[in-house]
């Protein structure tokens, strides 16, 4: 597989379901030639790394990697360095903790289907929506805020216990709680206007 060189006018490209095992140096090469690329899915692929030079997509805003191969270690640290980016899908993966550092612009962040068993540590000022779908999570650290967050999804995870919701996340409107083990349904806040247990 080949990628276009020097495509000035490429917004968006999907290279999704391709049976892709790495990104060799014509891909990235013509991925960094796409000047105005906001949006890179490279979904249901058995993708391991993410190449260091891809930190150059300055513009890019949407980053599709779920269904990859991906696991923690410094082959996806150059996910979390993308400057623009406000979307990133990384469900499905073999991700089992999480980077202290994300992207600054960050607003959706999607990580079902990994085996992460604890959310904490992290920083992402500009988060409105999280999920977190079926990650084996036990524990949320208190530790953490995440004031722009308005959209929370923690289905079916073994957890028993969360944070004060109303320091946690004080403007949550859709709260997914079901299929979890609470002896007692956590209090949410006050913004709630969709609550799922």
């Amino acid at each position: 597989t080949e990628f276009p060189m020097n495509n000035q006018l490429v917004k968006s490209l999907n290279a999704s379901s391709n049976r892709l095992t790495q990104l060799n140096k014509q891909m990235v090469d013509a991925l960094l030639s796409y000047q105005r690329l906001k949006i890179l899915d490279l979904s249901n692929n058995f993708l391991t790394a993410f190449p260091e030079e891809l930190k150059n997509l300055r513009h890019l805003e949407t980053l599709k990697l779920f269904y990859n191969h991906f696991r923690n270690d410094e082959n996806i640290k150059p996910i979390f360095s993308l400057p623009n980016l406000k979307k990133l899908d990384i469900s499905q993966n073999k991700l089992t903790s999480l980077p202290k550092k994300f992207p600054p612009k960050l607003e959706i962040l999607i990580l079902d289907f990994n085996m992460l068993q604890r959310f904490e540590n992290v920083s992402i000022p500009n988060l409105t929506r999280l999920s977190l779908v079926l990650t084996q999570l036990e524990f949320i650290s208190p530790d953490m805020s995440f004031q722009k967050l308005t959209f929370l999804d923690l289905s079916r995870n073994n957890l028993v216990s969360l944070p004060d919701l109303t320091k946690f996340c004080p403007n949550l409107e859709v709260l997914n709680l079901s299929n979890n083990f609470f002896p007692e349904m956590p209090t949410p806040p006050l913004t709630i206007r969709e609550y799922i247990i």
